[in-house]
């Protein structure tokens, strides 16, 4: 990802997707497109040259869905692979492969598209730093959903 691009954050929401990408480009081994704007993509993996979209958000717990605005649907569904980054008060992120892409509800007067977690794949979950950065950048109106903490009870030891 180009410093150019890290330099110019329009709101809160577009330093977290950067944030999220980054993540992901480091996880998956990645390269981010340099076009902030890319209609069709939002990086592609190294190896295997297939492009990935990633959506940087929390889970919509009341259907224990990832949501993204419809417009963003032929991008979501065009791509290789489709990444949803989670984080939380934990300190964690999950990243979550969306394997059914067909599989979605629409809501809140059809301007919402929610994917459910049970069509996805956990495919990394980690502590950093990063997590607790997004959290403080979050804007929503649901902060209890920052308290990913009940995900990580069982596994203290």
């Amino acid at each position: 990802m180009t410093t150019q691009r890290l330099k110019k954050h329009i709101t809160p929401q577009s330093k977290i997707g950067d944030i999220g990408e980054a993540l992901v480009a480091k996880v998956m081994g990645c390269t981010v497109s340099d076009n902030p704007y890319d209609t069709t993509k939002d990086m592609v993996q190294n190896i295997t040259g297939l492009t990935v979209e990633v959506k940087t958000q929390l889970r919509f717990w009341m259907k224990d869905s990832f949501t993204i605005h419809i417009s963003q649907l032929p991008k979501c569904t065009n791509v290789d692979k489709l990444v949803f980054v989670d984080y939380g008060l934990s300190g964690h992120c999950r990243l979550y492969l969306c394997n059914n892409r067909t599989n979605y509800t629409l809501y809140n007067y059809d301007t919402m598209a929610a994917f459910p977690v049970a069509d996805m794949v956990l495919t990394a979950d980690f502590e950093t730093p990063r997590a607790l950065e997004m959290c403080k950048l979050t804007e929503t109106k649901y902060k209890s959903s920052l308290n990913d903490s009940r995900l990580y009870e069982n596994k203290r030891t």
